[in-house]
């Protein structure tokens, strides 16, 4: 498994009243800026992480079940497609983090979509760990 080079805490914001839905992630401009690529992805929930620095929730462990995420490149390119949150929780994956090959993500396509008759009673954030490195240089 290659080295972190650098890891960021990137979170998705589900507002209370928020039903079957897809919710954006919010521009991510410290790595969108840098051309930053990302090489690894990985999700908590509630079990492993109660609130954000923020001082919102975490999104239950229940609720991850009942969403999937896309990351698209500038192209618009899909580069995942509705990947089951779960599968990106390294609790599940014997500890480790999913690794990909790199690519750059463009953070306002990108979004979770929340399917199964769900319905957000309360504001909380999916936090996502993401491992990146800046294009050419190796870090």
């Amino acid at each position: 498994m290659k080295p972190i080079l650098a890891y960021r805490l990137v979170t998705v914001t589900v507002n209370a009243g928020t039903g079957d839905a897809e919710v954006p992630f919010q521009d991510v401009s410290e790595l969108r800026s840098r051309g930053a690529r990302v090489v690894g992805i990985e999700v908590f929930d509630d079990t492993q992480l109660a609130f954000t620095p923020d001082g919102l929730p975490v999104i239950t462990q229940g609720d991850a079940l009942k969403c999937t995420v896309t990351f698209k490149d500038p192209t618009s390119l899909e580069r995942l497609k509705d990947v089951p949150l779960w599968t990106l929780n390294p609790v599940y994956m014997g500890g480790i983090y999913k690794q990909f090959v790199p690519f750059e993500a463009n953070w306002q396509s990108c979004f979770v979509k929340f399917t199964g008759g769900f319905f957000a009673a309360a504001q909380f954030n999916v936090p996502f760990g993401i491992m990146w490195e800046l294009p050419g240089t190796g870090k």
